[in-house]
């Protein structure tokens, strides 16, 4: 069943408009989501968290013949109540009438434009970007050659033919100690150590 519907606050009358294929799983989605405090409209959370359980009721705008036409028709009912537009909605993007992603409102658009505008990072910052970079190569060790890789896997296929597939594992003395001493219990189990 594919249509178009609003979840309209019944305190401020704001609503948010959304289109679905499965409407059961749709709403006992949001109603999840907001109840956990994880919806991802953090508007919509907001105003759920403010208003309490209960302050959103779920009203369907359109029944829609395909799914193609779903987001032609949301897109009509978003700009129908101007939904994008915080004082009558909270609908973050426009969605593509291609069905693929979102289209950021313009404000959405021009907050991240001057976040991006000009960044660059500080020379602190890049220095703690090299020496985390350093730190991961010395933790993951050299990377193996292609002929080291070659003369591994030549070796494992030869094993395998051979019908060896044991792999040995080798245990400090330590640990083999620890092993040794090891107490049972009465049913035979291992003890924890202490």
């Amino acid at each position: 069943m594919n249509l178009i519907y609003a979840l309209i606050n019944n305190v401020n009358h704001k609503l948010y408009v959304g289109s679905t294929t499965n409407p059961y799983n749709r709403f006992r989605g949001h109603t999840s989501s907001l109840r956990c405090n994880r919806h991802r409209n953090p508007y919509l959370q907001n105003a759920h968290n403010k208003y309490g359980k209960g302050c959103f009721t779920p009203v369907v705008l359109e029944f829609v013949d395909g799914v193609n036409n779903l987001m032609t028709r949301e897109i009509f009912w978003i700009n129908y109540f101007e939904s994008c537009n915080k004082d009558f909605g909270y609908n973050i993007e426009m969605p593509n009438e291609s069905g693929c992603g979102f289209t950021s409102a313009p404000e959405t658009r021009e907050k991240i434009s001057e976040i991006k505008t000009g960044g660059k990072h500080s020379k602190e910052t890049r220095d703690k970007m090299v020496e985390a970079w350093k730190k991961r190569k010395e933790r993951d060790g050299p990377h193996l050659s292609k002929e080291t890789i070659e003369k591994m896997s030549a070796s494992t296929l030869e094993s395998h033919k051979n019908g060896v597939y044991s792999y040995t594992y080798r245990f400090t003395d330590e640990y083999k100690q620890k092993q040794k001493n090891r107490k049972r219990d009465d049913k035979g189990r291992y003890v924890k150590c202490t």
